[in-house]
């Protein structure tokens, strides 16, 4: 049945047999074949092919959806039994976004290695703005918890999702910075310096061009676009740049302190970030494990508590 699946998910994500059969090493009658076996077997149809197009019908749909997630979970097993076979645990695989890899996961791999040896955490892929692949990496099963941009669109049927925490927008400098010392700084007179501006088209980017907007301001005529955040606080730290960043005491606490948080109130709020995992890989005992590392790690850095490890219950942060 899993390979029925397989070609089935195939058909609707190359937008036809002919690329599937392609992408599958297979031919097209036996594309063919496999669906009008998968249709016999549950009684619907899944694929309306009139007009030219192929496209799956409502009931096609539902079962895309929960395809995904059995061909995810099945590569996560066979996985795991390959690790167990080589004599290893099974492995946790996660990512994050730019703003947790560089200081919340590195300490979440830490606080594991410490707390539980027992369960191999990696991070596998770049730890980037490509969200979609994120996404797209704990449905195919690549990953297992990916902290990425907080989307309540996602359907719960497929993914399971928990917001973490919401940012708050800062604007810092360096130490040696002019406006370092300026208590009365405004953004109209911070948009005349150097600054550091996320690459356009991201959502910190967004947020920026909002709030410059609203202020009846256009964006600084002179920045540079970093997109890798270790880059850009050395740049601020050596007191060149201004800089907005989505703070939250989980990220860049450490950087923070090596810089100025100016007096300029930011009311655009910066994108959330929530954590992403598969309902039935969420059950595993070293996903479960990171899961709850995720969660007190974040908590504590908060002063907020802590849920119960592994319960589907969304905590929000109250906004003031």
């Amino acid at each position: 049945m899993l390979a029925l699946y397989r070609y089935f998910v195939a058909i609707v994500d190359h937008g036809g047999f002919t690329a599937a059969s392609v992408a599958l090493g297979v031919t097209q009658p036996t594309l063919t074949r496999s669906l009008q076996t998968l249709e016999f077997r549950l009684g619907v149809q899944l694929l309306d092919r009139s007009g030219g197009a192929t496209l799956p019908t409502a009931q096609g749909m539902l079962l895309l959806r929960r395809a995904r997630l059995l061909l995810a979970e099945n590569r996560s097993v066979i996985e795991d039994l390959q690790q167990l076979s080589a004599g290893r645990l099974p492995m946790t695989y996660i990512n994050g976004s730019p703003m947790t890899g560089l200081s919340l996961i590195p300490n979440i791999l830490r606080r594991m290695a410490h707390a539980h040896p027992e369960f191999p955490v990696s991070v596998r892929g770049d730890i980037g703005a490509d969200y979609s692949w994120k996404l797209d990496a704990i449905l195919s099963g690549e990953l297992d918890v990916a902290l990425t941009l907080y989307d309540p669109l996602i359907q719960r049927e497929n993914l399971r999702q928990e917001l973490l925490f919401e940012p708050e927008v800062r604007i810092v400098v360096g130490r040696t910075h002019p406006a370092a010392d300026d208590s009365e700084v405004t953004l109209e007179q911070l948009r005349e310096l150097a600054w550091i501006l996320p690459p356009a088209g991201s959502g910190s980017r967004a947020v920026v061009e909002s709030e410059f907007a609203q202020h009846g301001l256009e964006l600084p005529r002179r920045g540079v676009e970093i997109s890798d955040w270790g880059v850009a606080f050395d740049l601020v730290e050596s007191g060149d740049f201004v800089m907005a960043i989505p703070f939250h005491p989980s990220c860049f606490n450490n950087q923070l302190a090596r810089l100025r948080i100016l007096p300029v109130h930011f009311t655009v709020r910066s994108l959330a970030i929530g954590m992403v995992s598969r309902p039935l890989s969420a059950g595993r005992p070293g996903t479960r494990a990171v899961m709850a590392m995720i969660r007190r790690t974040v908590a504590e850095s908060s002063g907020t508590q802590v849920s119960e490890a592994g319960s589907p219950r969304v905590r929000r942060k109250e906004r003031h």
